[in-house]
């Protein structure tokens, strides 16, 4: 249910005014009515379709994780699934500035597989946050507030030397600002984070830097990148692509993609350890703004 009002007075024109400042708006179009809606249905924020922590929906066969993590095989592939969800809780319009806040939620599970179709949960990683976004025009902004924590599960990895891998805790609560810009067919983002709090040794900020190159249509091709950084991943790289179609409907995105990842893991405890795969992806987007400013 919309609830909608049009607020008059001092108070609304310098949240206006304020909410224009952060994306450069012109003071003049904070004279503008604006509109407060309850649970607004229209998202406003793009996630990377590549990046490995954007809250998407997804089945990942991949190759087997590195042999120092799980010792000695056979081993079948990987099976990486992420599960999100999210709740548009309130929106505003003022002019052509758009802003959203809402809750946000995703689950990352990590699986290897062993002969007989057996297959072990080795990660249980989970987020909430309540992320602000806001749109202007071709542009949007995302200031995100999260807690993250990290879980080893029944097949606990550990090293040929039967060393335990990822056996401390991991619980962080980021504070991440991304910018996005909307060329056409083309989604540019790029921001970073700053860990608030940590309960493991761990740098204290990261970047990222992301690409998608996805037409309008119902059925179309798609390029997604992804490069992660920072001392919070002990200053390595994680680098990460897909290259697959996207099938837009009504009810989200179905995608069919080659996936590709180089670099440290992004399961919280194992993040020391260097995984390099290629894997075939399986994703139902529902979150986040699923089309083009000009799509149809």
């Amino acid at each position: 249910m919309s609830l909608r009002a049009v607020l008059p007075g001092r108070p609304t024109r310098l949240t206006r005014l304020g909410l224009l400042a952060l994306l450069g708006g012109s003071p003049a179009a904070a004279a503008a009515p604006t509109t407060w809606t309850g649970l607004p249905g229209e998202a406003l924020w793009w996630h990377g379709l590549a990046d490995p922590r954007a809250p998407l929906s997804h089945l990942t066969v991949r190759t087997a994780r590195e042999s120092s993590l799980v010792g000695a095989g056979p081993y079948g592939p990987a099976v990486d699934v992420g599960l999100a969800g999210e709740l548009r809780l309130l929106g505003l319009e003022t002019g052509e500035l758009r802003a959203v806040v809402g809750l946000e939620g995703a689950t990352w599970l990590g699986f290897q597989s062993s002969p007989g179709l057996v297959f072990d949960l080795l990660t249980f990683d989970g987020r909430f946050g309540l992320p602000l976004d806001l749109a202007w025009g071709a542009w949007t902004l995302r200031l995100h507030p999260s807690h993250t924590s990290a879980h080893t599960a029944d097949g606990i990895p550990r090293l040929d030397a039967g060393e335990v891998v990822g056996d401390g805790a991991f619980s962080r609560e980021d504070l991440e600002l991304l910018g996005g810009r909307e060329l056409g067919p083309l989604h540019l983002r790029a921001g970073g984070r700053l860990v608030l709090h940590a309960v493991h040794d761990t740098g204290r900020w990261g970047g990222q830097l992301g690409a998608d190159l996805l037409p309008a249509g119902t059925l179309a091709p798609y390029l997604g990148l992804d490069a992660r950084f920072g001392p919070d991943l002990d200053g390595e790289v994680v680098l990460s692509g897909q290259l697959g179609l996207a099938w837009s409907g009504e009810a989200g995105r179905l995608r069919l993609a080659l996936s590709a990842h180089d670099g440290p893991q992004l399961a919280g405890k194992l993040q020391t350890v260097e995984d390099r795969w290629l894997g075939v992806l399986l994703g139902l987007d529902t979150t986040g703004r699923l089309q083009a400013t000009g799509s149809p």
